[in-house]
């Protein structure tokens, strides 16, 4: 089916909106990322929370400040930020680039050029699918979508060392390439590789990059893993092309498993947010909503159906027992915000007529950028939907994750002809 054209959605092209990626929440990958930074996919805990950030209570009459922009080649892949840098991946050329820049000014501090052989299909855009990695330790990961996992010094650029790995594994590009982000724990990297004879997840250490254990014959997803607290230790939490599963980071272990997917031409792309109640599992195409607890063997489902919140690759939000986040899909035209129950999957209250885009949870509210340009806040009120302010950051489609640090946010349009803007906007408080 792999090969086969898709029509999903009619026209073949949309599909291209489910890889974003994403490279598509939970604890975080390293419990020493500092508030105010937004160093990996989906912030320091990858479940879309900025904590000790503020929103803007209101926009300027000149409106929203733009603060400097960055001209970006190919991809998808979201910026991150660590300190005072920001750091894109993206392709130009035969070459992929990763500019390390100033979070304030948009000056480029270093730029480092890899090779780049990933050679589209379905979707023409060659680029990076996959966020940045950051860390405290002055490492920085990325993931190309042919499956080549690169360690570059975050002080300079300089490669440190890379590894092919869907060529040593033989591993699964699915439709558009790799586009689940790399999880860090400690000294090691978890990669859903979807490689034969056991190799659908690897782990390599982060110092040079030699594997250290493969594990199952899972395919690849678009939604990247997570680190959860199961009530036995930490398990890195994958959700693979057809099943979630947790994962011993040390061993390789399959600890737990629970089917998750369909068949044929769908594909798995929304991260799994960890919550007190459970791990909500999300997708589109007939798939639906689920909240497990996981167990030894098969996790417990708490709740599930198709009618709550079905998306095609938004991650929601937490607050308060309640999931805020996106239903339907972008390329039927019918998403729409909701608030669901996290306890029963209960509808709360639905916004139609909105653009599917990406939430960042800041405070009691929360940010929405949505993939034509918009921005909203709204109060993550469980009784109804409170518009606080709208504004717009630019015109082009974009569908990239954004990030958000000190009152900035980081937001990457993918244009045509293979360029697009990174754009710095103030829409909160600034240290």
């Amino acid at each position: 089916m792999r090969n086969q054209p898709l029509r999903l959605f009619g026209p073949v092209f949309p599909l291209a909106t489910v890889i974003l990626l994403i490279g598509l929440g939970g604890p975080s990958s390293w419990p020493e990322a500092s508030a105010g930074d937004w160093p990996q996919v989906l912030g320091p805990l990858r479940n879309g929370v900025a904590a000790d950030e503020s929103l803007l209570p209101f926009i300027p009459e000149k409106g929203l400040e733009v603060l400097w922009k960055h001209e970006v080649g190919e991809g998808f892949a979201g910026p991150a930020i660590l300190g005072n840098r920001a750091v894109v991946h993206h392709r130009v050329g035969r070459q992929e680039v990763v500019d390390c820049l100033e979070l304030g000014t948009g000056k480029v501090v270093w730029s480092a050029k890899l090779p780049a052989n990933y050679q589209p299909g379905i979707n023409p855009d060659a680029g990076p699918r996959c966020v940045p990695t950051l860390l405290k330790n002055g490492t920085l990961i990325t993931f190309s979508p042919s499956g080549q996992l690169t360690c570059l010094a975050m002080d300079s650029g300089r490669v440190r060392w890379t590894r092919s790995l869907f060529q040593d594994y033989s591993g699964d590009e699915n439709y558009f390439g790799a586009g689940s982000t790399p999880l860090v724990i400690g000294d090691r990297i978890l990669v859903n590789v979807g490689g034969r004879r056991g190799a659908g997840i690897v782990a390599v250490t982060l110092q040079d990059g030699k594997s250290l254990w493969q594990s199952t014959e899972e395919g690849t997803s678009y939604a990247s893993p997570i680190e959860i607290d199961w009530g036995r230790g930490k398990a890195a939490l994958f959700v693979t092309r057809l099943t979630t599963v947790g994962i011993d980071p040390e061993s390789g272990e399959v600890l737990f498993e629970f089917p998750f997917g369909k068949r044929g031409a769908t594909v798995n792309a929304a991260m799994p947010l960890e919550t007190p109640q459970g791990i909500l599992l999300s997708a589109s195409y007939g798939v639906g909503a689920k909240m497990i607890r996981p167990a030894a063997g098969q996790p417990a489902v708490v709740w599930e159906n198709e009618d709550a919140l079905s998306s095609q690759y938004f991650t929601s939000v937490y607050y308060k027992g309640f999931l805020y986040g996106v239903d339907g899909r972008e390329d039927f035209q019918n998403t729409r915000l909701r608030c669901v129950d996290a306890t029963s999957g209960e509808v709360q209250w639905t916004k139609d007529g909105v653009p599917g885009g990406h939430l960042i949870l800041v405070g009691d509210q929360i940010l929405m950028v949505d993939i034509e340009g918009g921005l909203r806040s709204f109060e993550a009120d469980s009784k109804r939907y409170r518009s606080i302010w709208e504004a717009a950051i630019h015109k082009s489609p974009g569908r990239s994750l954004p990030a958000y640090s000190k009152g900035l946010l980081l937001v990457r349009t993918n244009a045509a002809a293979g360029r697009g803007t990174l754009t710095c906007a103030v829409v909160g408080e600034r240290p």
